[in-house]
């Protein structure tokens, strides 16, 4: 059959769906992170404003509680979106870390900042300029180099958590937000009352722009950078300094985090489109794995399974035509032992997964950018179709079936 019919066959076969306004995959992120970093100030801020206003009656300790419980709800809300950065220090702290991509960077900063400043805009507009909208500046005896300190440490310790349950698949992936609002709400409930415990530069640019009160504020900008900066390069060479002790026939998801033996073993590849990596290796999976895992795969976009993956896979015995092109959103709320993403933009996309116990990344060349004839196209095809399979022969067919 020719790539022409099996297009026109696939095409048939899927449901029509209602038309809907596309927006490319960075735009959608950034408008996410933007939205996150709305609802931190919007809430966190807003919790300020009320306490002043109420006479006490929200509390330090309510003000803490708000500020983490916010950051847990946006984390869950933005993580398969834009990996919920919500703040410019942690998104630094990826590059350095080469969890995302440089040339995202400044995307992703002018979004939370705007998101920060329209929900400075909103408070000010609801209640005026009471406690300055939340700003944040230095109030301990110590002064200025006071609150720097306290703000390079609080952040440095936020970065390790969030660099822990976000890349370590050693840590449980649906804790991720839990674990990242309580660490901010620990931190605020003791250091709050000395420097405002931002730890986050567009959550202060925003009020202190709105509100005009500009005390300090490059402590807030730089204290939060240089404390991520400092602990994600860090939490890095930790994790790949431990990850080479582990004994060299030991599978690497194995060691990483000891799936459990019930089956079947739960595992979805990702990728962006969920048309050629990700199905191939839904394939493999269902192939080889039996009856001990439950194969899945999703795009962050939906399209079509592309015809010379079709036919690389048959080549070796593998039916994947009849597999579909799902998105990710199908997934968010169902548990999984392993999620994998097969390409990097979906791994720089959705360093967080929620619903995952381990989360891993294989890098694997994109085939569908194969130029040439149309033998040639397949030969790539070919190769990563075979990349896939050992990959998976190797990690996790050859020793969690033992």
């Amino acid at each position: 059959m020719s790539q022409g019919a099996i297009v026109s066959a696939q095409r048939a076969a899927k449901p029509k769906m209602p038309s809907v306004a596309r927006l490319p995959a960075w735009v959608a992120a950034c408008l996410a992170e933007s939205i996150g970093a709305f609802g931190i100030v919007f809430a966190g801020c807003g919790a300020i404003m009320t306490d002043s206003l109420s006479g006490g009656q929200v509390t330090h300790v309510g003000v803490s509680l708000v500020f983490g419980l916010i950051v847990a709800s946006m984390i869950y809300t933005t993580g398969h979106l834009s990996g919920a950065h919500l703040n410019p220090a942690v998104t630094l702290g990826f590059v350095l870390a080469r969890h995302f991509p440089l040339r995202r960077l400044p995307g992703y900063w002018l979004a939370q900042l705007l998101g920060a400043l329209a929900a400075a805009w909103c408070l000010r507009l609801l209640f005026g300029t009471i406690a300055h909208l939340g700003a944040t500046m230095p109030q301990g005896a110590g002064g200025v180099w006071q609150a720097f300190v306290v703000e390079t440490l609080l952040t440095f310790f936020l970065m390790l958590v969030i660099m822990a349950v976000a890349t370590d698949s050693r840590a449980v992936g649906h804790a991720a937000a839990l674990a990242i609002g309580a660490t901010v709400a620990l931190e605020a409930l003791f250091a709050g009352p000395i420097s405002g415990a931002s730890m986050n530069p567009a959550r202060s640019l925003g009020p202190a722009l709105v509100s005009g009160a500009w005390t300090a504020q490059w402590v807030y900008v730089i204290a939060p950078c240089l404390g991520a900066a400092l602990a994600a390069p860090l939490y890095r060479w930790l994790r790949l300094t431990s990850l080479s002790a582990l004994p060299s026939q030991q599978s690497p998801l194995i060691g990483v985090y000891p799936m459990t033996h019930t089956s079947p073993q739960r595992i979805l590849f990702l990728c962006t489109h969920n048309s050629a990596r990700s199905q191939m290796a839904e394939g493999w999976l269902r192939q080889l794995g039996g009856e001990q895992f439950a194969a899945f795969s999703a795009g962050t976009e939906a399209t079509l399974v592309r015809p010379l993956a079709i036919r690389a896979m048959a080549e070796v015995g593998i039916d994947i035509s009849r597999q579909e092109s799902k998105t990710l959103a199908r997934y968010l709320r169902e548990p999984f032992d392993a999620v994998i993403t097969v390409c990097d933009q979906a791994n720089e996309t959705c360093p967080i997964f929620l619903g995952a116990k381990v989360r891993l990344h294989w890098s694997f060349p994109d085939p569908s950018r194969a130029t040439g004839t149309e033998e040639e196209q397949l030969a790539v095809y070919r190769a990563v179709r075979d990349a896939i399979g050992e990959r998976i022969r190797q990690e996790l067919i050859q020793y969690i079936t033992k």
